[in-house]
């Protein structure tokens, strides 16, 4: 037993020796060194790059594995391990911090407050402190959050807010004119250690080995803001953001000496480009200011004024600052604040002497600009508004909970217009925002009360699933009400969406393709079809794209007919671009190339003299185009990849995989649409595709099966308009389909409702309703609503309301006259309908 133990412990030992992640250096020649390394998913930690031209060295993050295969391919790598002061026990870590937020809180339980939110991978809680002058209280003040060390290795930013927190703390009680004025006017959280684990065990990552500053939520790959997607920390940082409305935020690291502004990433501008986001001007200005009140920062010799926009410097995926702008309005300056990752813990002092003037400048910036409440004029009450500047592209929000805003602005004259849902808008113009040094707050008021406008109100008959039924190749229908409560007059407008097909795995998208593998029981069977001999070849450059090629025939994708496709070396193809990156993205994406089909979106390199070719062939005789990527390496890899594409012309669209070897989780499988709004992504950066496998898309293309009339009307107070809904099941087999009937309105508050269809093909019919009878002397007259379908309707009679029926009669009509009736009888009717042909 006891060698049993010893070898297990021995084995673990070695795997996490494996997967340990420590800094490395490797020399470089160029941006190809730099792609390779990005292929090969290695960190490439951001400090490495000072100024303009390319460094000769890299610092990189990697693990043993890593380390090696950067050996094979002949770089020279050294590792570099970032070590810690010999001397820990003046660095608060996280339990210290918590034990010293716990302390203030009962110190200065008015103005401040320990807050858990959230837990680490390992356990450790997520600690912030909140101060405010009514602590308990959400009051109308700008919401601040100071955030450090997301990377557990760059600690000099936790002890910069321990020492602010201190520095708040001591000088509220002391009655300092500045600290009093932060606690009575700000909410300010303090959050001096977002990655605890990570400082415990001296490393960048998580304890899950994932850096947090490239894994939060992408918007530019339209990824979710959800939590449960994401790592703890991670996820505590979204949880907390949906519960407050910050505007204003820091990130502090360490590596360097310099303020990074927004944006980190913009997929319509290159790497090591300028990327402006629409508060630009306004957001160098935050940079330059915090820059300039740190000296070293400001004299740097590598970055002008001590200030990078982050896309410039590099690009990075994932990042908290681009985060907290897109998903949430908060603009965050990432501040690296020193070229020492972990300095001894007796340079702190100086580093708080660096940054203190800079701190308390930018939070003061939460107090410059233009700030106000809007409220409705009539009531008084809050409102949730949007906030506007004239050229500034992007709009703000109000916090619903107060109508408070507060719009950071450098110095200057500005229009803003304030609207909300079934308010009319207001326009305030040539509103004076100034920039005094030495004045804490000089953000110009402005509160607005907007006034209800005349509105109409949609209202809907309807408020279920609209049913309609109908026999193979005839056509039913079914009837709502649109109408109108208030005083201004309804505009509506009617479309329809049908958002699945009958065949459904993956997807559907918005259009309706789904798709299936051949694992499934139901799936496509693989069938591979080689044209290495019998097609064309392409000799396409690494990251080369062919010419327009023909099809040989129309093909439909997302309802735009294609007769031409160019061909790409990154494993996709384009009906409408003319290049295809190396770097792939999450599909679908608005950037360019779109209208694309990428069964292995990679970067693959064609020209190596390790791969064969791309071949392409049209076999118009049975309506089919394939093209072949035969043995085609990665760049700068070894490792051969064979698969294919198959265009059928009625749409279908068929992957297979041959042999795939190599890195197989870095790419992305998928189909986009023309504009990049819609798609379907199989995978993306995570292994699926493996030997011997086949996808399949289908299009669903379905007749178009639901008609409305009218389509578009007015309304006037009190009025309504009955829409028709006929279905039609020609060329319909058995069984239900479904659509949406979108119903847009000028109505402010529900400008669009949805109405879902359920059509049901079938040959067994409702039956009739609304069924009037009129009586004279000798007969009686029955009438009744008309049944989709039904190419018959059988009368049975009875003078008895529960047995006894019997047929009296068929009617090819909705109506039918009984003359056997006496007079001074009485009599009950059935009537069905049936879809017998006669």
């Amino acid at each position: 037993m006891k060698k049993i133990i010893i070898f297990i412990l021995t084995l673990s030992m070695i795997l996490l020796a494996k997967n340990k992640y420590e800094y490395a250096t490797v020399k470089i020649s160029g941006i190809d060194d730099i792609k390779f390394l990005q292929e090969n998913k290695i960190d490439i930690d951001r400090t490495s790059f000072t100024g303009k031209a390319l460094p000769e060295t890299l610092t990189v993050y990697v693990n043993d594995e890593e380390f090696q295969m950067l050996e094979k391919e002949n770089y020279v790598v050294n590792w570099k391990p970032i070590s810690r002061p010999e001397k820990l026990t003046d660095f608060r870590f996280n339990e210290d911090i918590g034990d010293s937020m716990l302390v203030w809180q009962n110190r200065y339980p008015a103005i401040c407050k320990r807050i858990q939110i959230g837990t680490s991978v390992q356990g450790r809680e997520l600690w912030v402190l909140k101060i405010s002058d009514n602590v308990d209280v959400e009051e109308a003040e700008p919401e601040l959050k100071f955030v450090s060390t997301m990377h557990g290795d760059e600690v000099t930013g936790v002890e910069m807010e321990m020492y602010m927190i201190e520095d708040i703390l001591y000088g509220y009680q002391a009655n300092n004119d500045t600290m009093q004025f932060i606690v009575n006017n700000t909410e300010l959280y303090v959050m001096p250690l977002m990655n605890p684990d990570g400082m415990a065990n001296n490393s960048r990552y998580n304890a899950n080995s994932v850096d947090l500053n490239r894994n939060f939520p992408e918007f530019e790959y339209g990824e979710p803001n959800d939590p449960a997607l994401e790592e703890p920390e991670i996820a505590a940082m979204i949880n907390w953001s949906n519960d407050h409305n910050f505007i204003l935020s820091t990130n502090y690291h360490g590596g360097a000496l310099v303020t990074n502004y927004l944006f980190d990433k913009d997929n319509n501008v290159a790497n090591y480009l300028y990327a402006a986001c629409a508060d630009d001007e306004h957001v160098t200005w935050l940079a330059y200011n915090y820059s300039m009140r740190n000296t070293p920062m400001f004299n740097s010799s590598s970055f002008t004024d001590g200030i990078t926009n982050g896309n410039e410097w590099y690009s990075i995926d994932g990042g908290m600052q681009d985060w907290n702008y897109k998903y949430y309005n908060d603009i965050d300056l990432t501040l690296e604040i020193s070229s020492t990752k972990w300095p001894a813990f007796s340079e702190m002092t100086g580093f708080w002497q660096d940054n203190r003037d800079a701190m308390y400048w930018y939070l003061s910036a939460a107090h410059k600009g233009i700030y106000g409440v809007v409220t409705d004029f009539d009531t008084g009450l809050p409102l949730d508004a949007t906030i506007e500047i004239t050229g500034i592209d992007k709009e703000y929000n109000t916090d619903p909970d107060h109508g408070d805003y507060y719009r950071i602005l450098k110095a200057g004259t500005y229009s803003m217009t304030v609207s909300a849902p079934g308010y009319l808008p207001q326009t305030i113009n040539n509103i004076v925002v100034t920039d005094e040094t030495g004045v804490f707050k000089e953000a110009t008021e402005v509160n607005v009360q907007l006034t209800m406008g005349a509105n109409p109100d949609i209202t809907l008959s309807q408020t279920d699933t609209l049913t309609i039924m109908a026999a193979p190749s005839t056509t039913g229908n079914n009837t709502f009400d649109i109408g109108n409560i208030d005083t201004e007059d309804l505009i509506y407008n009617l479309s329809i969406n049908y958002p699945q097909g009958n065949k459904a795995s993956g997807g559907p998208d918005t259009f309706g393709y789904t798709w299936k593998d051949s694992d499934e029981g139901d799936g496509p069977i693989y069938n591979w079809e080689d044209i290495a001999t019998s097609g064309t070849s392409l000799s396409l450059s690494d990251d080369g794209i062919s010419s327009v090629i023909s099809l040989g025939f129309n093909f439909n994708f997302y309802g735009t007919d294609y007769s031409t496709v160019r061909i790409g070396a990154n494993v996709a193809i384009t009906f409408t671009g003319s290049e295809i990156s190396y770097d792939n993205p999450l599909i679908p994406s608005t950037a360019s190339p779109n209208a694309i089909i990428a069964p292995f979106w990679d970067d693959l390199d064609p020209s190596s003299n390790s791969s064969d070719d791309i071949y392409y062939y049209s076999d118009i005789a049975n309506g089919k185009f394939i093209v072949q990527y035969n043995e085609i390496v990665n760049y700068s890899g070894s490792s051969k990849n064979t698969f294919e594409i198959i265009l059928y012309q009625d749409g279908m669209i068929v992957f297979q995989y041959s042999s795939m070897n190599g890195i197989l989780d870095a790419c992305t499988i998928g189909i986009e649409n023309g504009t990049g709004t819609d798609g379907l992504s199989l995978a993306y950066n995570t292994s699926y595709v493996k030997n011997n496998l086949a996808i399949e898309f289908n299009p669903n293309f379905l007749p178009q099966w639901l008609s409305l009339n009218p389509i578009s009307g007015t309304i006037m107070q009190s009025g309504s308009n009955l829409i028709t809904a006929t279905a039609d099941a020609t060329d319909l087999i058995y069984g239900l389909y479904y659509a949406d009937i979108i119903i847009t309105s000028n109505d402010p508050d529900e400008n669009t409702l949805i109405l879902p269809v359920k059509f049901t093909v079938t040959d067994m019919l409702t039956s009739p309703i609304n069924v009037v009878p009129n009586t004279s002397a000798s007969s009686c007259s029955l009438s009744w609503d008309a049944v989709g379908g039904a190419t018959i309707y059988n009368i049975y009679r009875s003078e008895d309301p529960y047995s006894g029926f019997s047929l009296i009669g068929s009617s090819g009509a909705n109506s039918y006259i009984d003359n056997d009736v006496l007079l001074g009888n009485k009599y009950f009717y059935q009537i069905t309908a049936d879809n017998t042909k006669q």
